[in-house]
């Protein structure tokens, strides 16, 4: 029997059908001026009541690149038909469980800017081709819009560098004069140096090894600082203002049913320690957004909806400067996607889904590709538990690769996920993405132990949706640093000792040389999981510290 009560979900959308049919008319005379109103009105509150088993972004690479002159391995410099653009990611979703395309049409230029010397043959407005193609299928279609996207951080190329910022440079968080971007900053933009110009910082604050410079950033202990200083500060009315202009242009130029705002690329909006601050400054720009969306929405005669991509927790979304409490409860938005995928084995979507429907918003649970969802059970553990928690639907990022699609005929539907095996882990520390430290919750792993003073234990909780009683096999995993003895560590679930353990293989992927070892169960439970660790003083001459990398939990069904 599925443990995820779907009556709530009925009562929304009867509900919300209800308000759309009695609110209709007083658009139809004008006097839909009041924000409430005029969201409802029109139809608005049944489109956004509509089945969305999965909303599906393609990060806009597919277009950007061959625009651009991104060379990337294996993929065409130039389009030479609408289906081979369509092929290369959009096409795949056909006939999947995806019922609306989330396109990343502003990663710096919008879509309708784009050179077309690479693809001519998809005509004046390429991107329209997406848009037919997900009428054509019963999908909707959003324009997504990154909201300061960074990447420009640490990836050289004048791609990276519009005219709008290039004109502006005093717009940028970092303090950057004109004649110091000349001589800095734009040999390494252009390509004729390899030395980034903040490259220094690495070595001021720990960070010295070897690798790709992207990587060298991350693990920096400067953080979302690393990435932050080409990005806009939304103190500036000019930024604000020209972000909007992208929306009206995205209403202009396409047949959108939605706009998306995405913060998850990158949370990174005002100056680090002006974001509290600045939290009213943000609000007046969402309220402006609502109306011109609105106001489109009247002269297309069809509804256009906003969605969001916000962080983990309220909290969080205020850190960066964003109070997604009140534009809730004014009725700013129509799709909530909390979270940007990864945490998806902790964040509190229950708590998201409860404020989102107590304002009839649906609640979409979010995922982003990661090398443990090479895994497809993995996948399945990640979309059922978001289900469990109550969500409207999944909501898929980073998901690019055709090959990996095979999941989009399946996490759509929690009672086909419901007998499916599934792999759980706890969420780790995301410290590595160093971007995103400021908005997503903390991890769990890895934990360091050390036992001069004795005996050291941690308490883990991870929340499970399966009923594991009526699975054929469950096991829990756990991966140790290499050189642990594992005499030494002792592991509890729920109270109950774990004994017997059994070699596991590593992941393939996993360069850490890390010893895994799996412990059969039948101690675990729907709901919330306790696992309590311990590891014992080590003999003589054994390695210090110890390191749980990650813990895991396996449940299998014949």
């Amino acid at each position: 029997m599925l443990g995820i009560d779907m009556q709530p979900r009925r009562t929304f959308i009867k509900r919300t059908a209800a308000i759309a049919s009695s609110l209709s008319l007083a658009l139809q005379a004008g006097l839909g001026t009041a924000c409430r109103t005029s969201e409802r009105a029109g139809g608005v509150a049944s489109v956004k009541a509509k089945r969305r088993r999965i909303i599906w972004n393609n990060d806009g690479d597919d277009l950007w690149a061959i625009a651009h002159d991104y060379k990337k391995p294996n993929w065409p410099t130039r389009y030479d038909s609408v289906e081979q653009f369509l092929r290369m990611r959009t096409s795949a979703v056909k006939g999947t469980q995806v019922d609306s395309i989330s396109f990343c049409g502003f990663t710096d230029v919008p879509t309708w800017e784009f050179p077309l010397k690479n693809m001519e043959p998809l005509g004046p407005n390429p991107l329209d081709h997406v848009v037919t193609f997900a009428h054509q299928n019963g999908m909707e279609f959003m324009y997504s819009i990154r909201m300061n996207d960074v990447h420009c951080a640490v990836y050289p190329g004048v791609a990276y560098w519009p005219a709008f910022k290039l004109d502006n440079l005093h717009l940028l968080q970092a303090n950057i004069t004109r004649e110091d971007f000349e001589q800095r900053f734009w040999p390494w933009v252009r390509g004729t140096t390899p030395d980034h110009p903040l490259g220094s910082l690495l070595g001021w604050w720990g960070q010295t090894r070897e690798g790709e410079l992207i990587e060298r950033f991350r693990n920096s202990s400067l953080g979302p600082l690393a990435f932050s200083w080409p990005a806009y500060d939304y103190a500036h009315p000019e930024v604000r203002d020209h972000f909007l202009k992208v929306v009206e242009g995205a209403c202009q130029h396409y047949d959108v049913d939605g706009i998306e705002f995405d913060f998850g690329r990158h949370p990174l909006l005002f100056k680090y320690g002006e974001e509290r601050r600045n939290v009213p400054l943000m609000t007046d720009f969402i309220r402006r957004a609502r109306q011109l969306i609105q106001d489109a929405s009247r002269k297309k005669g069809k509804p256009i909806l906003l969605a969001m991509r916000v962080p983990d927790t309220l909290a969080l979304s205020l850190s960066v400067g964003l109070d997604v409490e009140t534009w809730i409860g004014e009725g700013l938005l129509d799709i909530l996607v909390p979270g940007f995928g990864s945490t998806p084995f902790s964040i509190p979507m229950e708590d998201w889904v409860g404020l989102g429907h107590q304002h009839d918003i649906p609640v979409y649970g979010s995922l982003s590709w990661m090398s443990l969802f090479a895994k497809p059970e993995a996948i399945r553990a990640a979309a059922y538990r978001l289900w469990d928690e109550g969500v409207d639907g999944i909501y898929f990022f980073n998901l690019l690769r055709p090959e990996q699609f095979g999941c989009l005929y399946e996490i759509g539907d929690p009672k086909q996920l419901s007998r499916m095996s599934k792999l759980y882990q706890i969420d780790p520390d995301r410290k590595k993405v160093g971007y995103m430290n400021s908005s997503c919750l903390p991890g769990q792993v890895p934990l360091v132990f050390s036992t001069q003073s004795g005996p050291s234990t941690a308490r883990l909780t991870l929340k499970i949706a399966d009923h594991s009683e009526s699975a054929s096999r469950v096991t829990i995993q756990t991966s140790w640093n290499a050189g642990v003895d594992g005499r030494r560590t002792a592991l509890k679930l729920n109270g109950e000792s774990l004994a017997n353990p059994r070699p596991l293989p590593s992941d393939k992927d996993d360069k850490t040389a890390a010893v895994w070892s799996e412990f059969e169960t039948k101690a675990l439970r729907k709901g919330v999981n306790t696992f309590h660790v311990t590891v014992q003083p080590p003999s003589a001459g054994a390695a210090e510290p110890c390191v749980l990398q990650q813990l895991r939990v396996s449940i299998s069904y014949s």
